[in-house]
């Protein structure tokens, strides 16, 4: 950050010429210093930086939130759809433990 502030600070001392802006055939002129322009310029490119980060971020949001709903709609789907004979093998998971279905089978014919 130090040397940050130290690179502007001498840019504003080097390039320290007043510069005269013509803008909409003279309904708007003024005078600035070569550095508060190229300041101005840096400052507006940053805030555009910044507006567009916020919007992606945003969209990324609602996208990652429409998929969960997604997920949540198929899985319901997914259950409501489970064949009888897979109960058996989800309650042998629930009461084992275990995640895997075929361990749960393994373990079942073990017995």
């Amino acid at each position: 950050m130090v040397f940050v502030l130290l690179f502007l600070t001498t840019f504003g001392i080097r390039n320290s010429q007043v510069i005269s802006i013509e803008y909409y055939l003279g309904f708007l002129n003024f005078n600035i210093p070569v550095y508060g322009l190229a300041y101005i310029c840096l400052l507006i490119g940053f805030l555009i930086g910044i507006a567009t980060g916020i919007v992606k971020r945003f969209q990324q949001n609602r996208r990652v939130n429409e998929l969960r709903h997604e997920i949540k709609a198929l899985e319901k789907k997914v259950s409501n759809k489970a064949s009888p004979s897979d109960k058996p093998i989800r309650l042998l998971n629930q009461k084992a433990g275990v995640e895997d279905a075929t361990q749960a089978v393994e373990e079942s014919n073990k017995k």
